[in-house]
C-alpha cells in the first residue's frame, strides 16, 4: 500500500510541475468538434438506433 501511494503521489507532483492542469477545460473541449456538439449522445452501436436523438 505504501508504494502504491508513494508512486501516485509522485505522478500527482510530476503532473503538476510539467504543466500537465494548466489547461483542464479547455483539453477536455478540445475532443469535440462541429459534428459532436458538446452535450449531446451521438454515438451508438449499430443495432442500437434509440440514441439518434440524444436519449439512451
Amino acid at each position: 500500500m505504501g508504494v502504491l501511494g508513494t508512486s501516485s503521489l509522485v505522478a500527482l507532483v510530476w503532473a503538476i510541475q510539467t504543466g500537465k492542469f494548466s489547461n483542464i477545460k479547455g483539453d477536455a473541449m478540445s475532443i469535440f468538434d462541429a459534428d459532436e456538439p458538446i452535450g449531446k449522445v451521438t454515438d451508438s452501436f449499430p443495432q442500437n438506433t434509440d440514441c439518434k436523438d440524444g436519449k439512451i
